[in-house]
């Protein structure tokens, strides 16, 4: 029996069969995402991580992986996903066949219509002493923002989106003048990596408050078998409290694209109602509480600027050193020069019988 093996391509639009000699390749059609289902639409959105799924089969085995190309399509971005191979088993046209399947995460970058190009992948089945190249053609897609997106950098498509905050301080801790807290924002998204979420906006905050970024984290979420899930992004901002009085710290909102429902939502963070109390006297101990997370942030930062003044004095004592040197140096070329012209001075007045004691640069 001629040895068979197809390719199944996820995101094709047309069916394609070709044959070359023993070797049958066959590329199918279908369009997922995290849904597994696309919904019904016309077009797709900038941010939005579609699954781009390629099965390798052959009637026998595979003697190596598949060898997948570099994708470099324009505006779009393709990745390996770090989810497992599958092993999977097959009837095509009445014949058995096995193989592996590999995601590959596939983002659109931009808008416009973006067209796929053909790819190469290189396949090596059993009982063929040679390898075999199969052609993938990678879909043309329509990407476009939905009506009502501000702009392409603050757009945030998502099936489902979360807005939580963690502060350092507990309800009931007092709250003075000289102090700082921390609050923790953290967004996690459904359908997008975590780098393509947007900045935050800490909203207008009040006089006698002073607001300092911290650290922003982003990352991915994935199953237990690395299977994509969304995005996650945590930024922490770092209040001053400078003066007394009673504040209330502005509510927070993230707009987003349901994917679900393709319609825009707002989901909000209520606003914290603070009141900061006179400051502490001399010596006293502060009451707030801080957090584990925010103690850790504040040794690594007095950490921080003890290196960073420590590095700078090392510079300034290398800077002068050199200085010194470097006049001492001056000085002594200029008292020799002057030495040895009062020296030819005086020679030439009272005689070549005339010397002066020698002197050691």
């Amino acid at each position: 029996m001629p040895i068979r093996f197809f390719i199944l391509v996820c995101l094709t639009l047309q069916c394609v069969t070709a044959h070359s000699g023993e070797v049958n390749v066959l590329a199918h059609t279908n369009l997922s995402d995290h849904r597994e289902k696309v919904a019904e639409q016309s077009y797709l959105v900038p941010k939005q991580v579609l699954f781009l799924d390629i099965e390798s089969l052959s009637s026998t085995w595979f003697t190596a992986a598949p060898v997948y190309p570099e994708w470099s399509v324009p505006g779009i971005d393709i990745r390996k996903s770090d989810s497992q191979g599958l092993s999977i088993i097959k009837k095509v046209d009445g014949i058995s066949y096995a193989g592996l399947k590999h995601r590959f995460l596939l983002v659109p970058l931009t808008t416009g219509k973006l067209a796929g190009n053909q790819e190469k992948i290189t396949l090596s089945p059993g009982l063929s002493s040679n390898k075999h190249q199969a052609t993938l053609t990678l879909p043309n897609i329509n990407v476009r923002l939905p009506d009502g997106a501000e702009s392409l950098e603050q757009f945030l498509p998502a099936s489902q989106l979360t807005l939580n905050d963690d502060l350092s301080f507990n309800a009931g801790d007092e709250l003075h003048a000289g102090d700082s807290f921390t609050r923790t924002i953290s967004v996690n998204a459904a359908g997008i990596m975590g780098f393509m979420i947007p900045a935050i906006n800490a909203g207008e905050i009040p006089d006698g408050i002073s607001v300092y970024p911290e650290q922003t984290t982003v990352g991915n979420t994935v199953t237990d078998r690395n299977d994509f899930l969304g995005g996650y992004r945590q930024q922490t901002l770092t209040y001053q409290l400078n003066q007394v009085g009673d504040y209330q710290l502005p509510e927070m909102s993230v707009r987003w694209w349901n994917l679900s429902t393709q319609q825009f939502e707002t989901t909000h963070l209520p606003a914290v109602a603070i009141n900061v109390l006179q400051a502490k006297e001399a010596g006293a101990e502060s009451q707030l509480q801080l957090s584990p997370k925010a103690r850790i942030r504040l040794v690594i930062r007095q950490h921080q600027f003890l290196m960073a003044s420590f590095l700078i004095m090392l510079l300034i004592l290398i800077q002068l050193r050199a200085f010194i040197f470097k006049t001492l140096s001056v000085l002594a070329n200029h008292f020799q020069s002057l030495f040895f012209k009062i020296k030819k001075r005086n020679q030439m007045k009272h005689g070549s019988d005339f010397h002066l004691p020698e002197l050691n640069p």
